[in-house]
């Protein structure tokens, strides 16, 4: 048998445990920040392989860190658990489907980020105690994937620091090495305060959260002709204030991702976006109030890594 084979076999010997986390997460489906029954089948599985456990670091209480080993290089796997807001789906359906309508699901195989990376690293732990190889094996349990970025605190505290190689793995439509970077990325709140009056009556005398918004989404669309071709600019509402169409909005909230290959020029845009919405809120007479939610840099990938890899998936 030769080594290819042997890790096969180990992988193979923990596949129904793999497979009963992902199933574990899609049916807890729980949003950014919230992960707590996922986190904890997860943590509990490496728990039960061997791994010691770091909970709530940097005061994340569905994040953990999880180790094997305490000689060599150290090698870490990135996993993953957070659900999106409203794509409750059943399984095995490709239509839409929902489990419950309105509630959390996962998105692009988000179930499957955590329990991938589990099979990996007790696959290294296995390989390692078999073989004899030093080697340190972590598990990084980052919540908030979609939106908030646990991975950022751990690397602003420093736990990267002394990590000689970190794998992460996402689900898509075919199996290869990513070898290219992405964008930048920034999500920020944009919140406008007006004055409520009634929209029949007495117009004059309030001041349109909601026209702030809306012009403020006008004067962006008009941005992105001046912006770089690769930079995107994408938004949602989380606020409009209310239903009733006789009121004069007083609040009103966009929530926008503003991407672009470099840093640098993702803060740039970030900066203009931020004038823009400064416009809409003279135009109107409303207060605004700038929040950003998260940040990431953009993703360089490491070459010899990824060649590594693709050698090792060929084989």
């Amino acid at each position: 048998m030769n080594e290819a084979q042997r890790i096969t076999e180990w992988v193979e010997q923990k596949k129904e445990s793999a497979i009963a986390l992902a199933r574990a997460v899609w049916g807890f489906a729980e949003p950014n920040w919230r992960e707590t029954q996922s986190a904890a089948a997860i943590s509990a599985a490496l728990e039960a392989e061997g791994f010691a456990l770091e909970r709530r670091p940097c005061g994340m209480e569905t994040a953990f860190v999880a180790t094997w080993g305490g000689e060599g290089p150290v090698i870490a796997f990135l996993g993953e658990y957070d659900a999106l807001p409203a794509l409750s789906q059943q399984a095995g359906r490709a239509e839409k489907a929902p489990l419950c309508e309105g509630a959390p699901g996962h998105g692009c195989g988000h179930n499957l980020l955590g329990a991938g990376s589990f099979a990996a690293a007790v696959a290294l732990k296995d390989y390692c105690r078999e073989t004899g190889l030093r080697a340190t094996v972590k598990y990084f349990g980052c919540p908030a994937e979609e939106d908030g970025g646990g991975k950022v605190f751990f690397a602003r505290a420093g736990y990267f620091d002394k990590v000689d190689a970190v794998f992460a793995w996402h689900p898509g439509p075919a199996n290869y090495v990513s070898g290219q970077g992405c964008l930048a990325v920034t999500g920020v709140l944009y919140s406008f305060k007006g004055r409520t009056a009634h929209a029949a009556g007495a117009p004059f005398a309030g001041r349109s959260a909601l026209d702030a918004a809306e012009l403020m989404n006008v004067g962006c669309n008009y941005l992105r002709e001046h912006i770089i071709p690769e930079a995107r600019l994408h938004y949602a509402y989380r606020d409009v204030g209310g239903t009733a169409p006789n009121v004069v909005q007083e609040s009103a909230c966009v929530h926008y991702y503003i991407r672009a290959p470099r840093v640098a020029q993702m803060l740039d845009i970030k900066r203009r976006v931020d004038d823009v919405a400064r416009g809409a809120a003279l135009m109107t007479g409303t207060a605004l109030t700038i929040r950003e939610v998260d940040g990431f840099s953009d993703y360089v990938p490491n070459r010899a890594l990824s060649e590594l890899l693709w050698q090792c998936m060929r084989e």
